[in-house]
């Protein structure tokens, strides 16, 4: 009786501890992911600027297949920390679906975001975000959830019309995850 219930013990620990170490091996081959919020808001329209097909100064729409836009950032947080002054010069360029996006961030060193935008500038996969000197990169256009880990940044494209220099012009919602490359 005694060696029944020490085997019935013995089984039952082999039993608890076999998923444990099964689940450690997966833990050590997969590298964890840390997603890190970023939310940019710049303005190109009235007195933060203007948009224009490239080299024009007709208007341009949000669906020409090209543009600039050259205007001036609201604000912009990456993980919760300003990383933009108010007001600093910033411009983003498109051409088809590929999108490049321009600052100067709080320091006075000048950032990226680089990649692909969908036809309708609803999402953009930034394949290449510099921020300082660090990396960064998102989900592309086809992975995930807009704005959630792991996907596209969800983009807000606002049209605006100035009354003032009779133009139209835009600003530009980025809002999502990144991940540090290097």
């Amino acid at each position: 009786m005694l060696l029944r219930r020490l085997f019935v013990v013995l089984a039952l620990a082999l039993a608890l501890c076999a998923p444990a170490a099964a689940d450690a091996r997966t833990d050590h081959a997969r590298a964890e992911v840390h997603w890190i919020h970023i939310h940019l808001h710049l303005n190109a329209y009235a007195h933060w600027g203007a948009c224009h097909p490239p080299g024009s100064t007709a208007d341009v729409k949000w669906d020409d297949h090209a543009g600039v836009c050259a205007g001036k950032a609201e604000m912009g947080q990456l993980g919760g920390v300003s990383i933009l002054t108010h007001s600093s010069p910033c411009h983003w360029i498109w051409d088809g679906n590929n999108l490049r996006v321009v600052g100067v961030d709080t320091t006075g060193q000048g950032w990226v975001l680089e990649g692909h935008k969908s036809h309708n500038f609803w999402d953009f996969a930034a394949r290449t975000v510099r921020i300082g000197s660090t990396s960064y990169t998102t989900g592309g256009l086809t992975e995930g959830s807009r704005g959630e880990p792991g996907g596209p940044l969800k983009v807000y494209l606002g049209s605006h019309w100035s009354s003032a220099h009779l133009s139209w012009g835009y600003s530009m919602n980025l809002q999502g995850y990144v991940r540090v490359t290097q």
